[in-house]
């Protein structure tokens, strides 16, 4: 079996193109009143939903020095999950207010803006060929006064033992 691996601008686009899926449908089941359209429309708003998550999930793996990746995702992971509940109850409570119909496409709104400042990020750092490099980088002018540790030295692949022995 082999894995396809797609250039970073291409996930660029496709989470683009989940965005404006999401944005879209959220508009459209806020205004629709009809069964069988608002049906449709949370298929392809799933769809929507999870390639973006699938695809945001390979991007941050990718981003991240194999020393971190671990505890990255799972923050990653928890944060996300994390959120839901609370989200919801904030939905809930919106559209209890002012109703369902205007609270999708504030949402909508919300999803919209985030995504836009989300793509902006994404153009930015896509510059750099490789993102694992590119976080080392940062890794490396970040520490300051910091000692090293363990997972430092996994990142700048020089252990302590080797460090000490060339000073």
């Amino acid at each position: 079996m082999s894995v396809v691996v797609l250039p970073r601008s291409v996930r660029v686009g496709w989470i683009i193109v989940a965005l404006a899926l999401v944005t879209l449908t959220l508009f459209v089941l806020g205004w629709s009143r009809h069964l069988s359209l608002c049906i449709a429309v949370a298929g392809i708003l799933s769809f929507g939903v999870a390639s973006s998550l699938g695809v945001a999930s390979v991007m941050v793996q990718e981003s991240v020095p194999d020393a971190f990746r671990g505890r990255v995702i799972s923050l990653y992971g928890l944060a996300f999950t994390g959120v839901m509940p609370f989200a919801a109850l904030a939905v809930a409570r919106l559209a209890d207010v002012i109703g369902m119909r205007r609270e999708l496409p504030m949402a909508a709104t919300a999803y919209c803006i985030s995504g836009v400042l989300l793509v902006q990020m994404l153009r930015t750092t896509s510059a750099t060929n490789d993102p694992a490099e590119s976080a080392r980088n940062v890794w490396r002018k970040t520490r300051g006064s910091f000692q090293q540790t363990g997972a430092e030295s996994q990142i700048t692949g020089h252990s302590e033992v080797e460090q000490a022995r060339s000073s």
